[in-house]
């Protein structure tokens, strides 16, 4: 693993400390003229969407993020807890859950974001490396 790749993530600590920002916001279901009803869905901001694709092209993402996380009972429901103590191995699968969590389920990162999933993996990330 490359740790100079990991500093352009770092760069994002601010961006995610910053609660003034309005991250993500709802799209509320309407009905349109032919009668059908939207489902809600949320949308993000742009620098949001900047960090999901510089964590992919990180070398952080695992692909048997799943397996790792039930191997070694970590309760999904309250990741943060493990955050703190994290090693390497268990924060890649913790940023890889929460990033591609999306994907199943609508909202997913905007209850990251609120959790402070992201901010409190780019704190342990920096204590790991040894970056600032």
């Amino acid at each position: 693993m490359a740790i100079e790749n990991w500093q352009k993530l770092l760069e994002y600590i601010s961006y995610f400390e910053d609660e003034s920002l309005d991250l993500y916001m709802s799209h509320r279901p309407s009905e349109t003229n032919d009668g059908v009803l939207e489902m809600d869905y949320p949308i993000y901001d742009e620098k949001l969407h900047s960090f999901i694709k510089d964590v992919y092209d990180s070398d952080l993402l695992i692909n048997n993020y799943f397996d790792y996380l039930e191997k070694n009972q970590i309760d999904t429901g309250k990741i943060n807890i493990y955050i703190a103590e994290a090693d390497i191995q268990l924060l890649r699968a913790i940023l890889t859950h929460s990033v591609r969590g999306e994907r199943f389920c609508d909202g997913f990162w905007g209850q990251v974001i609120k959790e402070k999933i992201f901010l409190n993996v780019l704190y342990r990330l920096r204590e790991l490396s040894g970056l600032k």
